[in-house]
C-alpha cells in the first residue's frame, strides 16, 4: 500500500486511552483518531520515543477489550503524533457499533 493510500485511508474519531511502550519505556495518553493503517494521538508530556523506534500500542476500548499493534512515528506537531502501523488492523467493533 502506497503512502498515499495510507493517508486516504477512511479515518475514526474516538477517544480511549493509549498505552505506547517499548521494552524501556511507556506512557500513557489518549488517541484522536484512528485508521486501518495508523492513528493520531494527543502527545504525552513523558514522551521520550524517537522516530526509528518500533512502537507497541495498547488502545483501551473499554473494561474488556484492548487492541494491540505495532507502529512508528510519520509526523509530530508538538500537540499531536501522527502513527503507522507496521501491519493494516481491522477497525474495532465497538467503533463501528457507535458510528451507526
Amino acid at each position: 500500500m502506497s503512502m498515499d493510500d495510507q493517508r486516504r485511508a477512511v479515518r475514526y474519531s474516538y477517544q480511549c486511552q493509549v498505552i505506547v511502550a517499548t521494552k524501556d519505556h511507556s506512557c500513557i495518553t489518549q488517541l484522536e483518531n484512528l485508521s486501518q493503517t495508523g492513528c493520531c494521538i494527543q502527545k504525552p508530556a513523558d514522551w521520550n520515543f524517537s522516530p526509528n523506534d518500533v512502537l507497541n500500542l495498547y488502545f483501551v476500548m473499554d473494561n474488556e477489550n484492548v487492541m494491540d499493534a505495532e507502529a512508528m512515528l510519520v509526523w509530530e506537531d508538538g500537540k499531536l503524533i501522527g502513527m503507522q502501523y507496521l501491519q493494516a488492523q481491522p477497525i474495532p467493533i465497538q467503533i463501528i457499533d457507535e458510528m451507526s
